[in-house]
């Protein structure tokens, strides 16, 4: 009998972690073994499942490339928002505490990590010029933080859904798009994860980075700030 490890306030991603290794020698010996452990896991989450050389996640190269983009956030407002507002100039959505997080795809064409402009910057400005015309409420907003947010993206832009195959009771899911996504993934993932395979998710498969190097799985521990 494998006995699993006792946690006490642990995260969710340190039980996963604990779950995997305990869980590692009962599954090479069951040819009918189910995934069964589950992580939410981005691009800077304290816990990272990864198949090195394989599917890593795209990498920053130039300023306003696919896997970076600016967010805003506002203090304190004196108005009341509980869903996601999406306009063609700007997106914006409640952060906590009256404030707001605010995004707009056209800025992020001089989005760089390595340069982030300030709180009172001509971007900041134009970030409330564009919240100020949506909506009412906000002409005494404030830019409290800005921050260059990068994007948990796979390497080849595209979804990655489906079993290692060097651990084939392991189901991975990777992508970018998730909120749009997740109806659709959270749906058929299900479905497979209980034996029904979706054909759809084909063309998305771990196996097709099988020309390059072969698998390794590993996990580390990053930082627990927030992922794009």
């Amino acid at each position: 009998m494998h006995r699993l490890p006792c946690l006490r306030r642990s995260s969710t991603s340190e039980l996963a972690l604990h779950l995997l290794c305990a869980l590692t020698p009962i599954a090479e010996h069951c040819d009918d073994w189910r995934p069964i452990v589950a992580t939410r896991a981005g691009k800077k989450r304290s816990l990272r499942f990864r198949a090195i050389g394989k599917l890593e996640s795209a990498p920053f190269s130039s300023p306003g490339d696919d896997t970076v983009g600016y967010l805003a956030e506002t203090g304190p407002l004196p108005l009341r928002l509980e869903q996601i507002v999406t306009s063609p100039e700007l997106n914006f959505r409640p952060s906590g505490g009256g404030r707001l997080l605010l995004q707009a795809l056209d800025l992020d064409v001089t989005a760089d990590p390595s340069n982030v402009p300030a709180t009172d910057s001509p971007l900041a400005q134009e970030f409330l010029r564009r919240l100020r015309h949506i909506i009412n409420g906000a002409d005494t907003a404030q830019v409290e933080r800005l921050v260059v947010g990068q994007r948990a993206m796979p390497s080849d832009g595209r979804t990655i859904a489906g079993p290692l195959t060097s651990a084939p009771w392991l189901y991975v899911v990777a992508t970018h798009s998730g909120i749009t996504l997740a109806p659709f993934l959270g749906e058929s993932v299900a479905d497979e994860v209980l034996g029904k395979e979706r054909e759809e998710l084909d063309p998305f498969r771990p196996d097709r980075f099988h020309n390059q190097s072969p698998y390794i799985l590993t996990a580390d521990y990053g930082s627990l700030s927030g992922d794009h």
